[in-house]
């Protein structure tokens, strides 16, 4: 079972540079966002197609999990 959580591009970035500052990454975070993002356009953005279940990035990451995930877990246990 695969589930896809689809999030522009410019929001993602948006996210990473807040969480790169939380972490102190300073002068590194521009080299490091432009690296992940060269690997998951080759191994995470692909997986969209073969996903059972595409969700918002925008939603709130504890809504996905208590309102999607859990009930999928129910399901399989």
């Amino acid at each position: 079972f695969k589930i896809y959580v689809d999030i522009p591009q410019k929001l993602q970035k948006e996210r990473f540079f807040v969480r790169a500052e939380e972490r102190g990454l300073g002068d590194s975070a521009q080299h490091i966002y432009e690296n992940a993002n060269q690997k998951a356009e080759v191994h995470i953005r692909p997986c969209k197609e073969c996903a059972d279940i595409i969700l918002s990035g925008y939603v709130w990451i504890n809504f996905i999990f208590f309102s999607y995930i859990s009930r999928i877990r129910l399901n399989i246990i």
